[in-house]
């Protein structure tokens, strides 16, 4: 059996869409090729408890590894880290989803797999962390795209990201393959479990339950879904909004539920839950929810990339219909499948959406059967991993 070597920079205990992909490729990737994986952004055992703890902050406070002496020497620990793995593998391929592992290409001969989940550049601009200057922005793009342009092959989660891709590299290596759900995890409970699930999460068992699973970041229009929402939780007693999660936006989150009297019985802050639990917290809700404020720049950025968020996958992996804004990806999945509803990403709309589907609660349990039914025969993990399988086997012959 060929080995692969897997490597990720991601923070194992975020739990993002793209760190999860990870961790179930390499579960999944098993059962085709013995796997050496390692992940270098776990809490580091390696530093000191000082520097250990500014690394904690430094994660809260979303800033990035380049953005403080200690990230500068997170970043070069990693290097030495990395490359001594890189040396001391047999393996026939390189697998990452981290871009600044591809660095790593540069000192092996082995091919090398790289999933792109998004342009760094588009991303830094839209999270506020890069001027829209264009002078600054081409010259990081100058060097990120040579660095896209180094990988044997790429795959992205979306089509619109493999254009994307093209336009920066003029590499066709490029193939699309969407992310995917473990189909036999994220199955649908009896009424009976989600009592026992509602009183093991404290969610109220008498209320309509309306949960919302989101890294609590910036572009996720927290403080903006808790105004959309206040009209309706203010009119029906019985719906309540639990947000779960972590991240830089949680406080301003909780200050807005504050300012709009909305702290005490009506939106609850359930933390942050592993994702191994998280199956279950989704099927107890109404329907699942996508939503990322109303700022034009980050709706655009999203629009053009196109959207395939494993979250969503999973809420319909469950049972539960979705709603989700009519941006590309997002878009195609509930019209394909039938398994929810779309908004356009304007104030206002969300909210009527919601009010109907309260109204006519006899759809949620068809559209819900739908959308199980459509991600059970095409977004399984097993399919995932075989697609890739099958791209892995190419570079090796």
């Amino acid at each position: 059996m060929d080995k692969i070597l897997i490597m990720s920079a991601n923070d194992m205990n975020d739990m993002s869409g793209q760190t999860v992909r990870i961790f179930e490729l390499v579960k999944f990737l098993s059962r085709y090729y013995q796997i050496d994986f390692s992940s270098f952004q776990k809490p580091p055992v390696y530093l000191n408890p000082f520097i250990s703890k500014w690394y904690h902050i430094g994660r809260r406070l979303e800033l990035n590894d380049f953005g403080t002496i200690y990230g500068i020497f997170h970043f070069l620990k990693l290097v030495i880290l990395m490359k001594k793995t890189v040396n001391e593998s047999d393996a026939k391929i390189f697998y990452t989803d981290s871009f600044y592992l591809l660095f790593l290409t540069l000192f092996m001969k082995k091919p090398t797999v790289f999933e792109l989940h998004g342009i760094i550049t588009n991303e830094l601009v839209s999270k506020g962390k890069l001027p829209a200057l264009r002078i600054i922005t081409s010259l990081f793009d100058f060097l990120f795209n040579w660095l896209y342009s180094l990988p044997d092959l790429v795959i992205t989660v979306t089509s619109n990201l493999k254009i994307e891709y093209f336009r920066r590299t003029k590499k066709s290596t490029c193939v699309v393959i969407p992310n995917g759900v473990d189909i036999d995890r994220f199955v649908p409970v009896t009424e009976s479990n989600k009592v026992k699930i509602k009183k093991k999460h404290k969610i109220c068992l008498d209320c309509i339950p309306l949960i919302y699973v989101s890294g609590m970041r910036p572009w996720h229009g927290l403080s903006d879904l808790i105004i959309e929402l206040e009209p309706l939780l203010s009119e029906y007693n019985n719906t309540k909004l639990y947000l779960v999660g972590d991240g830089p936006e949680l406080n301003k989150a909780k200050k807005k539920a504050y300012e709009l009297n909305l702290d005490k019985g009506k939106v609850s802050f359930l933390g942050s839950i592993h994702h191994s639990f998280i199956q279950e917290v989704m099927a107890i809700s109404l329907f699942g929810l996508y939503f990322y404020g109303y700022d034009p720049f980050v709706i655009k950025h999203f629009e053009n990339i196109g959207h395939n968020p494993i979250k969503i996958l999973e809420y319909m992996a469950v049972g539960v219909p979705v709603i989700v804004p009519n941006i590309t990806g997002l878009r195609a999945l509930v019209q394909k499948s039938c398994g929810g509803w779309i908004y356009d990403p304007k104030p206002g709309n969300l909210l009527i959406i919601i009010k109907d589907i309260l109204q006519n609660k006899e759809e949620i349990h068809q559209r819900g059967k739908d959308g199980r039914l459509y991600i059970k025969e095409n977004y399984g993990w097993n399919q995932i991993a075989s697609a890739i399988s099958k791209e892995i086997k190419k570079l090796i012959s």
